[in-house]
């Protein structure tokens, strides 16, 4: 008996919460087309090329300046004096050196100013995701790309970047 009550409570659950489901509206948004179009994303790519145009600017200076040094030890070592050539080499080591370490420092650089930009992006496109979707009474708004099928017109995508602009 207290089986069977048990499982009379449990089949009851699942009816309800299935019945309470299928009465909430859910929305999908595709998240990459919003950043693609984001003007935000566009001005975030813009000022991060402005910032960096310096060091990557040296980067490469650094990088045609060994490429040339190697060129010259390359096609001279068979004329140069063994100080000659240790002289080159060192030069040729400490320049990849501080090249390595420039490529380092930029990458982790620029990855931090990305990374902060982007998520000051996220935060408006989920505002913006938030405010559309209250607007068209979703319960719910899932990523495109967590969902097999959605219905037509449960794809709030152009609603989100419409508002953004």
């Amino acid at each position: 008996m207290k089986k069977q009550f048990l499982a009379l409570v449990a089949a009851s659950g699942l009816l309800l919460s299935g019945s309470a489901l299928a009465a909430m509206k859910i929305g999908v948004v595709d998240i990459q087309s919003i950043l693609k179009e984001s003007p935000k994303v566009e001005k975030m790519r813009t000022d991060m090329k402005n910032k960096f145009a310096s060091k990557e600017k040296e980067m490469r200076k650094l990088q045609g300046d060994l490429q040339g040094l190697m060129q010259k030890y390359a096609k001279e070592q068979s004329v140069m004096s063994k100080k000659q050539k240790t002289n080159i080499e060192n030069k040729i080591n400490d320049g990849r050196r501080k090249l390595q370490a420039l490529q380092m420092a930029f990458q982790k650089s620029y990855m931090e100013e990305q990374n902060k930009a982007l998520t000051a992006i996220m935060g408006n496109v989920k505002e913006k995701v938030a405010a559309v979707a209250k607007k068209g009474g979703f319960d719910i708004v899932i990523d495109q790309n967590a969902v097999a099928y959605a219905k037509d017109g449960q794809d709030v995508t152009e609603k989100v970047i419409s508002s953004m602009k």
